[in-house]
């Protein structure tokens, strides 16, 4: 319940076809401070202003120091790799991007 609980860090959306629903403007209104949108094989980044609307960003504020680019190789090589192949790779990405 928005209410009681803090909004999500982060929305990530799929779009695969168009919707009714303002969904910016529906994560805007639930004060969520990270969008993700994945639309037409690209993803956009957006974080919540002080105005109140999303602006779009080039980098994610929910990993920092991890480029949504970095996290689209990833998702790339999803399909030829195994599972465990994928996350050492991701985990020794981020241990190097992200440790200090």
């Amino acid at each position: 319940m928005l209410g009681r609980d803090p909004p999500p860090d982060l929305a990530i959306e799929i779009q695969l076809t168009r919707s009714a629903l303002d969904k910016p403007r529906i994560h805007a209104a639930m004060r969520v401070p990270g969008v993700w949108l994945w639309e037409s094989g690209a993803l956009k980044v957006y974080w919540l202003s002080g105005e109140g609307s999303h602006v779009e960003h080039e980098d994610g504020r929910a990993f920092p120091g991890l480029p949504p680019a970095d996290l689209l190789r990833f998702l790339a090589q999803a399909r030829e790799k195994s599972t465990t192949r994928l996350v050492n790779d991701f985990r020794a990405c981020v241990r190097e991007n992200l440790e200090p």
